[in-house]
C-alpha cells in the first residue's frame, strides 16, 4: 500500500512538474520560416543542399517548398529563386534583409574592415555589422518576419542562433519583438511568448536599459535573471546584475480630441488648436512616490520608491498612423511648447504620437496617435458681387455681398462675420454710406491663413426736384406753390361764408 501511495505521489509530482515548467526563454523559429536563395550558374539542388544545409541529405525538403522543381537533384537551375526552410540553413549563411533605411546607414561584412553605404533590400549575414549615424534609422527583417528597428547612433551585429533570431547591440538603441538581444556588456534579453514588444538601449556611460511595452522578457546578467513585465523596465550597470522591475513613466493616452489637456501621474500634455495651428505644451508635476511590484521572495506588500522625474518627450510625426517611416523623430526637453505648424513640414495630413523619458532613461509607451493638418496656403477668394466700381441708387442703403472661398472658411465683411457653406459659397448684406466707399472681404481658413479682397462702390446722392415733379401727386411743394395754395384756400373760405350769409337772409324774408 505504501509503495502504491509513493508511486501515485510520484506521478502527481511529475505531472505538476510538467504543468508548471518555466516559460520558454524566447520564441523559436517556425518550420515555415523560409529564406530565399538565388541559384547561381552551375548550381544544382544537390550542390545547394551541400553548401547551405546543415544536413545535405535533407535536400528533398527544398522540393517540398518549390513545386516547379523536378525530382532530379543534379539538374542545373541558374537564376531560379528557391525558398528554403530557414531552420535547415547553416547559421552563418542565414540572411536578414535591410527593409528600411533613412539618411546615413552603413554596413560592414564580417571579414571586411571598412564601413560602406547600405542599400535598400540588401542581405545581411552572420556577424555582419549595421550602424545608423545621426538622425538615421534602419529596419532589418528576418526570414521569420521578425523586424528589429535601430534608432539613430546605433550599432548591431547580426547573430542568428540555432532556431532563433538574434542581434548583438554594441551601442545605441534597438527595438524587437521575437528576437533575442545580446548587449555589449554581456546581458541577454529573451522575450517570452509571442506578442512581446521591448527596447534595449546602451547608454553613453555603458549602463544598459530594457523597456517592456508589451508582454514580458527575461533579462540575464552576472548570473542573475529578472523577469520584466509589461509597463516596467530594468537597468543593468557594468559588472552588476539587472535591477528589479522599475515602472516606466506614463503618458496621457490623448484619446479624446475634445479634451484639450490630459494628465498622467508623470506628465501633463495640452494639445490646443488656434489660429497658429496645433500647439503641444508638455509639463511635469513634482517628484512623487510610486509602487514597485513585490520582490521575488514573495513579499505581499509592494515597495514604494521615488520615481525619476520626466526630463524629455519623444515626438514622432508621420503621414501614416503606422509610423513605419516617421518624417520627424526627435526628443525635446520639458517643459516645452511646440507648434506643429512651424516644423517645416509640407502641407498635408499627418499623425503624431509621443512618449516621455525620465532622468534614468526609461521611456514610456507611445500615446495614441492623433491627426492634424499642416496648411500654410491662403484660402482662395472670389467676389461675385458687387463688381468693382459698381454704383447703386440713392435709396439703396444696403447691398448684398456674395462670393466663393474654401468650404467652411470664416468670412469677415466690414464689421459683419459669416461662414462659407460646404461648397464654399457665402452671402451677407452690408450698409454702404452715400458717395464712394470701399468694402473689405477677408476669408480665414481653420489654420489661420487669410485672403483679403476689396471692392470700390458708390451710391448716388439725392437729386434737386423740378417744377414738373412738384405738380405730381405727393410731390413736395415749393414756397411759391405753398403761397398760391394758401391764397386759394383763404378765398374759398370767404366765398363759402358769403354764400351762407345770403342764404340765411333769404330764408328770413320768406319766413
Amino acid at each position: 500500500m505504501r509503495s502504491a501511495g509513493l508511486t501515485r505521489w510520484a506521478r502527481i509530482s511529475f505531472f505538476l512538474l510538467l504543468s508548471f515548467r518555466p516559460a520558454v526563454p524566447g520564441p523559436l523559429w517556425s518550420a515555415e520560416a523560409l529564406q530565399e536563395i538565388v541559384v547561381k550558374e552551375g548550381e544544382t539542388i544537390w550542390s545547394i543542399a551541400n553548401h547551405y544545409l546543415k544536413d545535405p541529405k535533407r535536400w528533398p525538403e527544398i522540393l517540398k517548398h518549390n513545386k516547379q522543381l523536378t525530382n532530379d537533384p543534379t539538374v542545373a537551375l541558374p537564376g531560379m529563386r528557391l525558398r528554403v526552410p530557414a531552420l535547415l540553413i547553416k547559421e552563418k549563411l542565414r540572411s536578414a534583409e535591410l527593409v528600411l533605411l533613412e539618411n546615413d546607414v552603413r554596413y560592414r561584412r564580417r571579414d571586411a574592415g571598412d564601413w560602406e553605404k547600405a542599400r535598400p533590400h540588401m542581405e545581411l549575414y552572420h556577424e555582419d555589422g549595421l550602424r545608423t549615424l545621426e538622425e538615421s534609422n534602419a529596419q532589418v527583417r528576418f526570414p521569420t518576419g521578425e523586424i528589429i528597428k535601430l534608432s539613430e547612433n546605433s550599432l548591431v551585429t547580426i547573430r542568428p542562433e540555432k532556431g532563433r533570431d538574434a542581434v548583438q547591440l554594441l551601442s545605441g538603441d534597438v527595438r524587437a519583438s521575437q528576437a533575442r538581444v545580446i548587449t555589449a556588456g554581456g546581458a541577454t534579453i529573451n522575450p517570452l511568448g509571442p506578442g512581446a514588444d521591448y527596447r534595449t538601449r546602451v547608454k553613453l556611460d555603458k549602463s544598459e536599459l530594457v523597456l517592456v511595452f508589451r508582454g514580458q522578457v527575461d533579462v540575464t546578467a552576472q548570473g542573475k535573471t529578472v523577469r520584466i513585465p509589461q509597463g516596467y523596465g530594468s537597468e543593468i550597470k557594468p559588472m552588476l546584475p539587472p535591477t528589479e522591475p522599475i515602472p516606466l513613466p506614463k503618458v496621457p493616452l490623448l484619446r479624446d480630441k475634445s479634451l484639450p489637456e490630459l494628465k498622467s501621474a508623470d506628465v501633463s500634455v495640452k494639445a490646443s488648436e488656434d489660429k497658429e495651428g496645433l500647439v503641444l505644451s508638455v509639463d511635469v508635476p513634482a517628484l512623487k512616490e510610486v509602487d514597485l511590484p513585490p520582490e521575488k521572495s514573495g513579499a505581499s506588500k509592494a515597495r514604494s520608491v521615488s520615481h525619476q522625474s520626466v526630463k524629455s518627450f519623444h515626438l514622432q510625426i508621420d503621414d501614416q498612423d503606422t509610423f513605419q517611416e516617421p518624417v520627424l523623430d526627435k526628443h525635446f526637453a520639458v517643459p516645452h511648447s511646440l507648434n506643429l505648424q512651424k516644423l517645416g513640414l509640407p502641407d498635408g495630413s499627418y499623425w503624431w504620437r509621443m512618449s516621455v523619458v525620465d532622468s534614468l532613461g526609461l521611456e514610456s509607451a507611445y500615446s495614441i496617435p492623433r491627426s492634424f493638418q499642416v496648411d500654410r496656403r491662403p484660402p482662395p477668394l472670389s467676389l461675385l458681387s458687387p463688381k468693382e466700381g459698381e454704383t447703386f441708387r440713392a435709396d439703396d442703403d444696403f447691398i448684398r455681398v456674395t462670393g466663393e472661398t474654401e468650404p467652411n472658411a470664416f468670412v469677415s465683411i466690414g464689421d459683419k462675420s459669416t461662414k462659407a457653406d460646404a461648397q464654399g459659397r457665402f452671402t451677407a448684406t452690408v450698409f454702404i454710406p452715400g458717395g464712394e466707399s470701399r468694402i473689405a472681404v477677408t476669408a480665414r481658413d481653420p489654420s489661420g491663413n487669410e485672403t483679403t479682397l476689396q471692392r470700390s462702390v458708390s451710391r448716388d446722392a439725392p437729386k434737386t426736384e423740378s417744377r414738373a415733379a412738384q405738380a405730381k401727386p405727393g410731390a413736395v411743394p415749393s414756397d411759391e406753390g405753398r403761397s398760391a395754395r394758401s391764397g386759394f384756400l383763404a378765398n374759398f373760405g370767404i366765398g363759402i361764408v358769403t354764400i351762407g350769409t345770403i342764404a340765411g337772409i333769404i330764408l328770413l324774408i320768406l319766413g
